[in-house]
């Protein structure tokens, strides 16, 4: 009897240890299930809150930007045979930078895309489609990077310094563009007359001199501008009572 006792005493024990160690491995779960969930969400809002301090590009999560790091110390698997970066995964995606393989393509207008995500984006632009929604000003987007960029309106982050004069900047583009003045680079050249710039809209803004383009219209004479300025200009000086408190106009 006393053999008995012992033995259901001792399943009793186990059946506590197993109870126990089933309530943790269920606390565990629920852990990894919230983490997974707050991972799934930041994908869906393209939150990326760890930044690469080389290139700055910027991750959702820390495992993500160690792999990413893989690339600029060169411990990557696989290397690139044209430029020599060394990746982790994905030599294959990177390929078609040097290639004009473009197997994405747009089932609304057939333009192809290097990648995916390109291609969805993309696609937005027919259906309209703008998932991305500021919890700040109510601003919808179709595209994760111009969201973004946008949030830093708001939260006045700069993350993209310029390593010669300190200076920083909300957009990379920005920060690419404002290189050019300490390199003196003009990669933008009219053919018409040979003149270089350094930055895109100040060279198409150049180009509407050879083309004779006129896109900016005074709303009250219908007097068209090659350049905003002018137009704001022309209203300052001809119509400044068409433009100033109403108290003003008697």
């Amino acid at each position: 009897m006393q053999e008995i006792g012992n033995l259901q005493s001792e399943v009793r024990k186990l059946r506590e240890i197993i109870t126990s160690l089933q309530e943790k491995l269920k606390e565990r779960a629920e852990e990894l299930y919230k983490e997974y969930l707050k991972l799934h969400e930041k994908r869906h809002n393209e939150v990326k809150d760890f930044l690469c301090e080389v290139c700055s590009r910027s991750f959702i999560s820390l495992t993500e930007l160690k792999k990413h790091m893989l690339m600029h110390t060169g411990e990557g698997k696989f290397k690139c045979l044209v430029c020599g970066r060394s990746f982790l995964n994905f030599l294959k995606t990177h390929m078609r930078i040097h290639s004009d393989d473009k197997p994405y393509k747009c089932s609304h207008c057939g333009k192809g895309f290097r990648h995916k995500v390109h291609m969805q984006c993309h696609e937005r632009t027919h259906t309209g489609e703008k998932p991305y929604l500021c919890a700040d000003c109510g601003k919808s987007f179709s595209d994760p990077s111009h969201f973004n960029e946008h949030k830093r309106l708001h939260t006045g982050e700069r993350p993209y310094v310029c390593t010669t004069c300190g200076k920083s900047f909300s957009k990379k583009i920005t920060l690419r563009q404002h290189e050019k003045i300490h390199t003196g680079e003009k990669p933008y050249k009219c053919t018409e007359c040979e003149k270089t710039f350094a930055r895109p809209c100040v060279f198409k803004n150049h180009l509407r001199i050879h083309t004779g383009e006129k896109p900016y219209q005074c709303p009250i004479c219908k007097e068209k501008f090659t350049f905003l300025s002018s137009l704001n200009s022309h209203k300052k000086k001809h119509h400044w009572y068409g433009f100033s408190p109403v108290w003003m106009r008697w």
